[in-house]
C-alpha cells in the first residue's frame, strides 16, 4: 500500500514538475514572487497574515492576539508586509487598519494555513513541524 501511494505521489510530483519547469516566468514575476516568500519568511508576519486572512485588523488588535510580542514589534513587521507590498493601510479614526492586498498572496497564506496551521479559538497557535520521517509533529 505505502509503495503504491509513494509511487503516487512521486509521478504526480513528477508530472507538477513537467510543467513548473515548462513556465517561462519574466523577471517581474520573479521578483514578486521572491519577495512575497521573504515577507512570509517570519513566524510572526505568518501569524499576522493568518489572523489578516479573517479581515481588516488595527495593531492593537493584531497584538493582543499575537503572543509574545509587542505593538512595536507587531508594527515593524507591518511595515515589513507594506513595503513589500502584501499589505496595504488605511486611517480609521485613531488607528491604522491593515488588510491582505495582493489577492495572490491571500490565496497562498489559505494553502499554507490549511495545510500547516492549527487553530485554537479562531487564531493560529503554532506551525506542524515535518520530522525526518515526513510525518507531523
Amino acid at each position: 500500500m505505502f509503495d503504491q501511494v509513494g509511487e503516487t505521489a512521486i509521478n504526480a510530483a513528477a508530472k507538477n514538475a513537467e510543467t513548473f519547469g515548462a513556465m517561462d516566468f519574466r523577471d517581474e514575476e520573479l521578483e514578486v514572487t521572491c519577495r512575497a516568500v521573504r515577507a512570509l519568511s517570519s513566524p510572526a508576519r505568518l501569524r499576522i497574515m493568518c489572523l489578516l486572512l479573517e479581515g481588516e485588523r488595527s495593531v492593537a488588535e493584531l497584538t493582543r492576539r499575537i503572543d509574545n510580542h509587542t505593538q512595536s514589534s507587531v508594527s515593524q513587521h507591518l511595515g515589513f508586509l507594506l513595503k513589500a507590498g502584501i499589505v496595504e493601510n488605511r486611517k480609521h479614526g485613531t488607528q491604522m487598519r491593515y488588510r491582505i492586498v495582493d489577492e495572490r498572496v491571500q490565496e497562498l497564506m489559505v494553502l499554507i494555513e490549511q495545510i500547516f496551521c492549527s487553530r485554537h479559538n479562531g487564531v493560529p497557535v503554532r506551525l506542524h513541524t515535518v520530522g525526518a520521517d515526513g510525518f507531523g509533529r
